[in-house]
């Protein structure tokens, strides 16, 4: 018996040593891939949070902007037929008219104000174009299409270019038309009911 000791005392000298670095790499080995799985889920959950909280804020905007409108008097809305079905701009010499009158003037501002805050926040990001196009495309096309002829007005009247980033976003939209990426409904489905 103390043969065999002897032998697993041998052993246990020159390959112990080996067979306890081995064991420490393999433990080294997981913990580095468990760190590194940790990483990349939490990449995943902050692209995903950063994804939501933007959907968030675009129905938020669109919600605050569409009741400015809300907030335009009506009969101002009815006399340059932003209510119209109808796309036919509104004859320059009706915008004349309307800005003799202060309130009327001051209307005109916020209904151009609405679009151009709405369009700048399309255009640089911090709403979802898509959902903004699926919500206001018409509304955009068609309000541009009435009111360019304001815009040109108050355009000469200041001496520079007004609403520039409603007239970038019309023109973007109308070249693009209404190709909507598809829903991804079911995706989102599927991921909560995991």
């Amino acid at each position: 018996m103390e043969p065999l000791i002897q032998i697993y005392n041998l052993i246990n000298i020159k390959f112990g040593g080996f067979i306890l670095e081995l064991f420490s790499a393999i433990l080294e080995v997981i913990a580095l891939v468990f760190a590194a799985t940790q990483i990349l889920l939490l990449s995943r959950q902050i692209k995903d949070a950063i994804k939501w909280n933007k959907l968030n804020s675009t129905f938020i905007e669109i919600d605050k902007l569409s009741k400015c409108l809300e907030e335009v008097n009506p009969e101002l809305i009815e006399k340059i037929g932003l209510i119209k079905s109808d796309d036919t701009p509104v004859d320059v010499e009706v915008f004349k008219e309307l800005l003799k009158d202060p309130k009327s003037s001051k209307e005109l501002y916020e209904i151009m104000h609405f679009y151009e805050t709405f369009s700048i926040a399309v255009l640089s990001g911090y709403i979802n174009s898509n959902i903004a196009k699926r919500v206001f495309y018409i509304n955009v096309k068609k309000s541009y299409k009435k009111l360019k002829p304001y815009i040109l007005l108050r355009s000469q009247m200041a001496g520079r270019d007004m609403c520039q980033h409603f007239q970038k976003l019309n023109d973007k939209w109308e070249s693009e038309g209404l190709n909507l990426p598809p829903n991804n409904y079911s995706e989102v489905k599927k991921r909560g009911n995991k």
